[in-house]
């Protein structure tokens, strides 16, 4: 039995150049995946910063009484804001998808 497994292993260990060069065929060089990660960027950065400020807006505070002073709201409106309305769809969205499971 020894003698089949040290038949299966070369004799002699393989230099780490040998190494090297089966580890790197067919594998990107750091430079592609530099250059693939900066395209990748590049094309959604713009999807990453609409959707930074839509979270930095829903988490935006407002003063309705300030804005009133400032002539922004007339005195019969009011502002809802974006992170109540978010707030209030995610609470009650589990009953809703369960009614919908349920009787749909």
């Amino acid at each position: 039995m020894p003698a089949q497994l040290s038949q299966s292993y070369p004799a002699k260990p393989a230099q780490p150049s040998q190494v090297a060069e089966q580890a790197s065929a067919g594998l990107p060089t750091p430079d592609t995946i530099r250059d693939e990660f900066n395209r990748i960027n590049e094309r959604f950065g713009s999807f990453v910063k609409d959707i930074n400020d839509n979270r930095d807006l829903r988490r935006a505070s407002t003063d309705v009484k300030a804005l009133r002073e400032a002539k922004k709201l007339a005195k019969h409106e009011t502002l809802v804001q974006v992170r109540v309305i978010d707030e209030n769809v995610e609470r009650d969205k589990p009953t809703y998808i369960a009614y919908l499971k349920r009787f749909g």
